[in-house]
């Protein structure tokens, strides 16, 4: 990720901060005031996503349907559980529930039949 924005870097140079150039129908215009520049945004895009477009209904029915997968509705196994939380890495962010992966692999069967438990509303 790192590389990516150090190449966005090099071809579009380095970030500036302050005033941003916003054209209007009529003239360019300068705003450093956030409030501004986002109330102008807002608008812009409410003009181009609400626009009312032709609706085809025959195209709509030519789409191909896919098929519901009811298999993942079922509720998982123990054991596939445990893959799923042997297969996280390392050394990584931990997610919304500021949890680190390590702890949920070195937990245990006894934290695997709790997690199991809580999952499945057993």
């Amino acid at each position: 990720m790192k590389g990516l924005y150090n190449g966005m870097d090099k071809v579009w140079g380095p970030k500036k901060k302050g005033s941003v150039h916003l054209k209007s129908t009529d003239r360019m215009e300068t705003f450093s005031d956030c409030k501004t520049v986002v109330a102008i945004w807002s608008e812009q895009f409410q003009k181009i996503i609400n626009v009312i477009g032709d609706l085809d209904h025959e195209a709509l029915g030519n789409i191909p349907q896919r098929i519901t997968k009811t298999s993942l509705d079922e509720i998982p196994a123990m054991a596939e559980m445990a893959r799923a939380i042997a297969g996280l890495k390392n050394g990584k962010a931990p997610g919304v529930d500021g949890i680190p992966a390590e702890v949920w692999k070195h937990g245990g069967d006894n934290l695997f039949s709790r997690l199991h438990q809580l999952i499945t509303n057993a």
